[in-house]
């Protein structure tokens, strides 16, 4: 008798879904723990760029990432 021929499973990478260059408006909705539809909003109103692939929007890596980079506020004491 012989051993099955078969491979074992690829690990898992657990980041992987932060590897992708654009990502749709339910999954930055998830990601920002926003309603789909604020995301929708966002795009409509300029303060999220996103670009159309058919009938689908999608939001790019780098574009997300503009929008969740902390920014300086200086204030004046």
């Amino acid at each position: 008798m012989t051993a099955p021929n078969h491979r074992p499973p690829k690990p898992r990478r657990i980041n992987s879904e932060l590897d992708k260059e654009f990502f749709s408006i339910y999954e930055v909705a998830e990601m920002l723990d926003f309603h789909h539809n604020t995301i929708r909003r966002m795009i409509k109103n300029g303060e999220l760029p996103a670009h159309r692939f058919g009938n689908q929007w999608r939001i790019s890596r780098v574009d997300l990432e503009e929008l969740v980079r902390p920014t300086n506020v200086s204030k004046n004491d």
